[in-house]
């Protein structure tokens, strides 16, 4: 069995602001798009409601992959922005340093 190897690295802070604000945005229209589903809504507002969701989510992933390609190891792992330290954090296999 691998150990597991937890590394973080600084990010600069406009990219983590922005990459937080997107986050909220996606989050808030997510729990609109829900409320709107349950609350009644004529169909086509909800539609409107659920592509905004969906392009301001992709726009997140999009970032978050652009981050990584930047700033992240060049191998597969699981990776997260910690949005309180302002850190790219990264989970790999000891030793795995190809």
């Amino acid at each position: 069995m691998q150990e597991i190897k937890e590394t973080s690295m600084p990010l600069p802070d406009e990219i983590v602001d922005y990459l937080q604000a997107l986050d909220y945005e996606a989050g808030g229209l997510r729990v609109l798009h829900t409320h709107a589903l349950n609350a009644g809504v004529p169909a086509g507002r909800v539609e409107e409601i659920r592509q905004r969701f969906l392009d301001k989510y992709a726009e997140y992933q999009a970032a978050k992959q652009e981050v990584w390609g930047r700033y992240g190891s060049g191998r597969p792992c699981p990776w997260w922005v910690d949005f309180q330290s302002g850190r790219l954090c990264m989970r790999e296999e000891a030793g795995n340093d190809a």
